[in-house]
Parts: C-alpha cells; structure tokens; sequence
C-alpha cells in the first residue's frame, strides 16, 4: 500500500537513491555496472515496508538551493532583461504611433480590443509576448502580432490582431511565423479562432520570405472550419493584398464602418494602374462589403458594437464550456525557488524539488522509481487535474528511453496529458556517451512515442535542452501543444563534427524572440500558468470534431 514519506525516513531513502543513482554511470560510457548488494537489499526492505514516494515533502527542509553568487547574479539579470523586452512589446511602435493610431485614426490599440471581447475579470495567456526583437531586419515588438489564449462566454478561444502601431500592422517573417504557430495551436487543442486584422499586407522587402508560406494561414483556415473549428473575422483596419483572404475565409466576418477595409490592390494601386481615382470606403468598405460583396456578415457602427457582436457569434457556436471548476485541492508544501532561475542544470534532488513545487500537495506517484535513474517519471494533480512527469536529470540512455516510452503509452491509454520538465545536462563533447545501437534503438522507440501519443503535450525548459534531447524531450519541433521556458534556459542541436570544441547554443531570449518556445514563465508563475494550460487543452473534450468535414463556403 502506497503512503507519503516522513521528512527523516524520505530523505535517508533519497540519500540511498542518489548514491546508487552515481554508481550506475560511467563516464564516458553507456555500460551501467551492477547495484552493490548492500544497497539493492536495503531497497527491497524500504519497499517491502510500504515506502514508495507517493509523497514528497517538506523537500525545501531537505534540499535547499545550493546556488552560488554567480547564479544569483545571472538570476537578477534575466529578471531585468525580461522585464525590459515586455516593457517594450507592450509599447508596440511607440509614443508617436500609438498617438497616431488612436487620435488620428480613431482606433483602440490591439490588446484593449482583445480585452473587450474576453470574459470580465478573466486571464488572457498570452502567446509569443516577446516575439520579433533582434531580428536581422530590426526589432518587430511582439512580431507584430498579439495573440493569446481567453475565454469569450465561457470558451476559450485563440485570439489575435495585428499591432498596426507597427509597420503599420504590415507582415514580416517573423509575424507569419507566429501567426502560423498560433493556428497549430488552436488545431491541436480545438479552439476556435478570432482574428482582428489591422494591417497594410507584407512587408515588400522581404516578401521572398513571406509570400510562398503565407498563404498557408488561409489552408489552416479552411482546414480548421471543415473540423468544425470556428474562424471568426472582426474587420477593425485594413485588410489588404493577401489579407483580404482572411475575413472572406472565415465562417463569419464582422466589419466596422469607416475603419474596416478589404480589398486586394488600395486606391493608389488602383490609379497607378487604371488612372481611375477610387476612395478606399468605395473600392473595399464596410458598407460596400456588407451590400454588395457579401464578404462580410455583420455591420458595426463601431468598434464597441463589432466586440459585442463576436461574443453573440461565440455564444452562438453550441460549444458548451467545461464549468467543472475543480476545488478542495492541497496547494504544494513549499513554491519553487526563484533562485532557480539562476541555475544551468539540475542535480535529481532539486528536480524533486522542482516536482514538488508543481504539484498538489507535493505528492507524486513515482513510476519505476529504481530503474533508469537519469529519468524521473511519475502522475502527480495540478490543481486538482491528473497529469504524467517526464523530466531528465542525466543522459538518456536505454533504461530512461524504456522506461518514459512505457509511461507515456499508460498515459496516452488513460488519456492524462503529460508534461516535459526539460533538464539536459550541459552541452559538451566531454559529456556526450558513445551510444551504441542498442542505445539508438531504444531512443528511437522513445522518439516515436513522443510523436505518436495523441493526449496534450506540454513541454517546459528548466534548464536546458540540448541534441538529442530536442527529440526525446518533446521540443519544438515535436509539435507540444504549448512550450514554455524559464529565462535561464539554454538550447544546442546535434553536435555534427567531433572537431568543433562547442556546439551552437543560444539561451530563452532568442528561443522566444524566434518564436522557437511560446512563452516564457518565471519559477514562481509556473504552477498557475501550467494549470491554466490544462484548463485550456481540456476543452477538447467537450469540443469534438465533425464527422462530415466541410468548410464553410461563402454563398
């Protein structure tokens, strides 16, 4: 029978644990040497007595961050620096464009629209905050784009609108690579779409990079409405060139007059080309499209009345919202460190630490606590909803790689989403294991595992994510429903020539101004900002795809 551990009894097994745990590796080598008989037989009493970690307790007593100056002085410079890159997002193309924006144009700025149209009082997640600086073509504030997850009558819904006090609200890159990130997204967790475009096309300068990818955001819309994820379009600016697909391909559409605007070529590309002169209200407005095109479905006076006319259509979509609202949870026995911030790996005793800090009532149920110890897997609640660890404390070799694929199947059978505590040891020629074929084979089985299991996937770097780890762990690439890092952490791929002396490495900032991670959480936040997620990867449940998948086509 499974019990929580005393302090006294949890850390002498633990201490026992970590031992055995060193003598297992040899560095440099993938060959583990036999468990010391003392030890195995001390295990087997703790077990046979009933001591499994169900519990993990009071683990601030047991192990206190042991961080060093050095590491405190890191943490305090990524706090300003995160503090400073938010700072500026938030002010979008700054001062003299807000001014124009609002006074001249007569228009709200992007997250006071959003703001309008979410739930009162409700939390809005925001995606890709710091996206778009230290581009190679300047700095892009939130690429652009502000977009993010809130709840409208109840359901959540992926939000976004151009920040035309950027560029103009124009498309470069970056912002077509948030905005397709931002779709998979509402894809992978059925969420329906609002858009709020505000933008004068792509960035002509760049448009190489743009154009050929660009009109996947529109496949995605198609794609998205035929699974019966809705696509709604309030028309608050310009919808120009290439832009004007999106309104006209989502299943409703609403335009403010005198302020929304579609059409392919504006009035100067129509008398460069023509010679007729042509107001932009006459050639692609509100009221044209509204009675004449049937582009668009409803008609706004203004933008007050457009929000409110989205959360009617939202109310109108039959999705009935999850209300479970889950009580009665023990919070965890001690929040995570912040001095963890400062740290580039984590020992197994501070990664407990860091699991206990997540979880209620810091208790896990740990799965094959005594087999692959450079991996720990186990089912914890957040907030009282279940949910599977998988973090690394060491190399993942053939006993780690068994044993995560064997959870993640139990996980995917029981539909319990799960979650990827990235902790990859540091990223040197010194450290990496000649891995053998049995060791690749077993990786690959683990590789598969992580594309295949159709439950949420989040992923979150603590401290780093190096090689092969990328795969393993769930990175980017291996679409995780929502990736999260924390400010110290740190990324390298596959180190390709043995000549070089260190691989490529960059750190969070450039991870999420590359919208490689979709947000970036402090220690302390990440309890919250986690459940949040679950809360929001839940609504799958109630919101199922269509068994006759159709768009809907605009008669």
């Amino acid at each position: 029978m499974c019990r929580s551990l005393g302090p006294q009894v949890f850390q002498d097994l633990l201490v026992q644990s970590v031992e055995m745990y060193k003598l297992f590796k040899i560095s440099g080598s993938a060959v583990r040497i036999n468990t010391p008989i003392k030890c195995a037989h001390t295990f087997k009493r703790r077990m046979s007595q009933g001591y499994f970690s169900q519990g993990v307790a009071n683990l601030d007593q047991l192990f206190p961050p042991n961080t060093t100056q050095e590491e405190r002085k890191l943490d305090a410079q990524v706090r300003e620096k995160l503090q400073e890159f938010t700072k500026l997002s938030f002010e979008g193309g700054g001062p003299r464009s807000i001014e124009r924006h609002v006074k001249k144009n007569k228009k709200m700025l992007v997250r006071e629209r959003i703001k309008r149209i979410i739930d009162p009082g409700t939390e809005f997640l925001e995606i890709g905050t710091l996206a778009g600086f230290d581009m190679m073509y300047g700095d892009i504030p939130a690429g652009g784009l502000v977009a993010g997850i809130g709840r409208v009558c109840g359901v959540y819904c992926m939000i976004g609108g151009n920040d035309a006090t950027v560029k103009g609200g124009t498309y470069f890159p970056i912002t077509l690579k948030k905005s397709l990130r931002t779709q998979e997204i509402a894809q992978r967790n059925r969420l329906p779409c609002i858009y709020i475009p505000d933008s004068g096309g792509a960035y002509l300068p760049l448009q190489s990079e743009i154009f050929l990818q660009g009109g996947r955001s529109f496949y995605n819309q198609a794609v998205m409405s035929s699974s019966g994820i809705y696509q709604i379009a309030v028309v608050c600016g310009s919808c120009t060139a290439g832009g004007a697909y999106n309104p006209t391909m989502s299943d409703e559409a609403i335009i403010v007059e005198n302020v929304g605007k579609i059409y392919l070529g504006g009035p100067p590309l129509v008398r460069a080309a023509t010679g007729e002169i042509v107001s932009d209200e006459d050639l692609g407005g509100a009221f044209l499209h509204s009675t004449v095109s049937g582009c668009t479905d409803y008609f706004a006076k203004n933008e007050e009345e457009a929000f409110v006319m989205c959360r009617d259509v939202v109310e109108s979509l039959n999705i009935r919202p999850n209300s479970s609202i889950i009580t009665g949870y023990d919070e965890p026995s001690h929040s995570i460190f912040s001095d963890f911030i400062g740290k580039l790996h984590f020992e197994k005793s501070e990664l407990y630490s860091i699991i206990a800090g997540l979880i209620d009532g810091s208790k896990f149920k740990e799965f094959k606590t005594y087999f692959g110890p450079g991996l720990i897997a186990g089912v914890a609640y957040i907030q009282g909803m279940v949910v599977g660890i998988v973090a690394n404390c060491d190399q993942i070799l053939s006993e780690e790689a068994l044993k995560a694929s064997h959870f993640m199947q139990m996980c995917n059978t029981r539909r319990i989403p799960l979650i990827f505590l990235q902790n990859s040891m540091p990223a040197t020629l010194e450290n990496r294991i000649e891995t053998n074929q049995v060791v690749l084979k077993d990786r690959g089985k683990m590789c598969a595992m992580v594309s295949t299991v159709t439950v949420p996937k989040i992923a979150l770097a603590i401290s780093a994510c190096h090689e092969d780890d990328n795969a393993l762990m769930c990175g980017p690439s291996f679409s995780p429903n929502i990736s999260l890092t924390w400010p110290s952490a740190k990324f390298s791929s596959l180190l390709m020539d043995e000549s070089e002396s260190q691989p490529q490495t960059f750190d969070a900032f450039d991870s999420v101004f590359n919208m490689h991670n979709d947000i970036l959480v402090l220690p302390e936040s990440t309890r919250n900002v986690i459940a949040e997620i679950l809360k929001i990867v839940d609504q799958q449940s109630v919101h199922i795809a269509r068994s006759d998948p159709s768009p809907v086509l605009r008669m």
